[in-house]
């Protein structure tokens, strides 16, 4: 946390920098916060455009009395199917552009809608699949977090005879391995990073900021200065709803939607196409999917195949008792639990010919990126 004491913090103020000193161009903003994103770390055009956007949108929340530009703030939700695929990276980029960022990896429940009434931050919560499992009241305040209205109610007073009231609208940002719980899931637009392979070439953050020092102090200011000159102009902004997405989803990324339109129309069709791209969260089965990867590609060495039946796979991998799936928990390994695993990875079954039968299965080309990501 960026403060050990809540008496320390300043008054609720709506920025932590100075605006930029002349007008600024929407577009040049965009694909200069976008191009230092993917310059940082590895992810998906989809993905860059999404968190580009949900930066924008972190300046435009206010505190909760005050009139809101949006009805809901899409928690960010980083996470990636294993370590070191640049979770820290990303949150580290997303502390120097958004506004008054607090990050915390512990603490109270209390602390928590304390901070956000009194300091109302961009809130980065990490580690978060050791930090929010099984507590309960921390994932019920996220949830009424994410509308503008939400609020909790605590007693205080000499006796506990006053009822105190505690926003718990602010941006928020999420960031560990594997999925959250499906109610807090459900407000997430989920960024899934993958691995970088040797391959591939990214720079460091220190080696930015040597060679441009200003570089994220400058565009915090313009972002403030877009916020201040746009804000009423992108009230008038509207936004068709797309049936291809739930409800659910719609409303995580109409602020976002918003925003994009209100830049150009390039932008816009961009942000359409993430949020349907982005939108199929998956799950994972912790613990599992790396020797998933192993034993996938063992087989598909081993029996020297270019393709495998679904259930073929399955029963290699229950008959070997040296693996560990014959003992598989949650009433044994299934094509289901095969499928979950490989899915956050991007990997899916489909039909193929096996002589004249059509059957279901994988194909080992699907899995080549990913072994070489997570196996080298």
């Amino acid at each position: 946390m960026n403060s050990n004491n809540l008496n320390d913090i300043s008054q609720d103020t709506r920025f932590d920098a100075e605006p930029w000193n002349q007008e600024v161009n929407s577009q040049t903003l965009f694909i200069n916060i976008q191009r230092i994103i993917a310059s940082l770390v590895i992810m998906s055009e989809q993905e860059q455009t999404a968190i580009t956007l949900w930066i924008f949108h972190t300046f435009f929340i206010k505190s909760a009395n005050s009139t809101q530009l949006f009805e809901c703030s899409p928690i960010l939700n980083i996470t990636s199917p294993v370590r070191a695929c640049g979770k820290s990276t990303l949150r580290e980029i997303l502390e120097k552009l958004c506004p008054k960022p607090i990050s915390m990896a512990n603490g109270t429940t209390a602390t928590i809608f304390r901070l956000i009434e009194k300091k109302l931050p961009t809130l980065f919560i990490d580690e978060a699949d050791t930090f929010i499992e099984n507590r309960l009241e921390l994932i019920g305040i996220l949830n009424e977090g994410y509308k503008k209205s939400g609020k909790v109610f605590r007693q205080g007073g000499k006796q506990f005879e006053d009822t105190q009231e505690f926003s718990t609208w602010s941006a928020k940002c999420i960031v560990g391995i594997g999925n959250l719980p499906n109610t807090l899931q459900s407000r997430c637009i989920q960024i899934k990073l993958r691995r970088k392979m040797v391959s591939e070439k990214i720079m460091k953050i220190n080696e930015m900021l040597e060679e441009y020092p200003n570089t994220f102090s400058d565009l915090k200011s313009q972002l403030i200065r877009f916020a201040n000159d746009n804000e009423e102009a992108i009230k008038l902004v509207k936004v068709e709803l797309n049936a291809k997405l739930d409800d659910r989803t719609q409303d995580n990324w109409l602020p976002l939607l918003k925003i994009a339109k209100y830049i150009d129309d390039t932008v816009y069709k961009e942000a359409v196409n993430a949020s349907e791209i982005l939108s199929d969260t998956g799950k994972v089965e912790d613990g599992y999917e790396v020797e998933l990867l192993k034993d996938m590609r063992k087989i598909f060495i081993d029996k020297n195949l270019s393709q495998i039946k679904t259930m073929l796979f399955l029963n290699y991998l229950k008959l070997n008792p040296e693996l560990p799936w014959h003992s598989y928990p949650r009433g044994g390994l299934t094509a289901y639990h095969i499928s979950a695993m490989l899915k956050p990875f991007g990997i899916y079954p489909s039909q193929y010919k096996e002589g004249k039968e059509t059957v279901r299965g994988y194909s080992r080309v699907d899995f080549e990126d990913t072994f070489n990501r997570y196996l080298s």
